[in-house]
């Protein structure tokens, strides 16, 4: 009976130890995965870490470069503050001025208008003229005309009685000869 407890007693001392062992190696490993682990987040730490302070610096610049655009922004706005008011001034003087010169303008327009008119009963009045003289014209263009055929007739009628008479001479002096 004891060979057998010994025997029993040595499977389960083997057994122990091969569970310790075992037990040890998955320590070990979880202690390795963990220090891995624990690595890789420490430098995904600093990987953020470093991102953060580029997003700083980058804020920050841009917090400047803001700055100085709004400074900018600011000096601009001024100036056309300014410009506005000298543009305002202009005009009003330019109103006034205006002002004047468009009744100086519409005094030499309402002139000119009067001015129009005279002219306009003088064309008028050449033009009705010149109807009644072209008139005269023609009468004078129709005397002419009746004159002229008139004149025709008698020249030819005076041909005819030169030519007739020269004819009887011709005759006259044809029978004498004979």
């Amino acid at each position: 009976g004891t060979e057998h407890e010994r025997v029993i007693a040595e499977l389960r001392h083997q057994q122990e130890s091969i569970f310790a062992s075992e037990q040890e190696k998955l320590v070990d490993q979880h202690d390795a995965q963990i220090a891995r682990l624990t690595m890789e987040k420490a430098e995904e730490v600093q990987k953020i870490r470093a991102l953060l302070e580029e997003t700083l610096g980058e804020l920050k610049s841009a917090e400047e470069r803001q700055e100085v655009a709004l400074r900018a922004a600011a000096q601009e706005t001024e100036s056309l503050h300014e410009k506005l008011q000298q543009a305002e001034r202009t005009q009003r003087e330019t109103e006034e001025a205006c002002s004047t010169t468009v009744f100086q303008a519409n005094d030499r327009l309402v002139a000119k208008q009067n001015e129009c008119v005279e002219l306009r009963e003088q064309i008028l009045g050449l033009t009705a003229a010149h109807a009644q003289q072209m008139g005269e014209v023609n009468n004078h263009k129709s005397v002419l005309k009746a004159a002229c055929s008139d004149l025709e007739s008698v020249h030819q009628q005076r041909l005819k009685e030169q030519f007739d008479q020269l004819t009887q001479q011709h005759s006259a002096t044809l029978s004498e000869q004979v």
